[in-house]
């Protein structure tokens, strides 16, 4: 499927229904970025509930409205998301990220990590 933001390098199934989200690196994400990931998202899991892996590259940043836009959209589709692990590689991105849990931490189990083989096995687990 061809996506239409340039912003992640693919969309990919892992593991049975464990979605892999992969940011290109020092990408930084706007509003209208975070509208079309999300559409390619829902476009490619045809809104079937799963698992979401979200690795976030290095020096990738994302300004507040569209962090805003991913929370309300996450919130209100919340019944398509099993669980979210979120990969960090820097303190400013550890400190977005527990931010944007602690606005969606009553929607659906999720966690940051930094280690990806601990965010797999902590997925596994849903």
């Amino acid at each position: 499927m061809p996506l239409s933001s340039n912003k992640i390098t693919s969309l990919q199934f892992v593991e049975g229904n464990c979605l892999v989200i992969e940011y290109h690196e020092k990408v930084h994400i706007e509003l209208s970025d975070m509208e079309a990931i999300l559409n390619d998202i829902l476009t490619f899991t045809e809104r079937k509930p799963c698992k979401r892996l979200v690795i976030i590259s290095k020096n990738s940043t994302i300004t507040r409205e569209a962090r805003a836009f991913l929370q309300e959209e996450n919130h209100r589709e919340r019944k398509y998301i099993i669980a979210e692990a979120v990969l960090v590689n820097s303190l400013a991105q550890k400190m977005a990220t527990n931010f944007y849990l602690s606005f969606i931490k009553d929607d659906f189990p999720s966690k940051f990590f930094t280690d990806i083989n601990k965010a797999k096995e902590w997925l596994k687990t849903y």
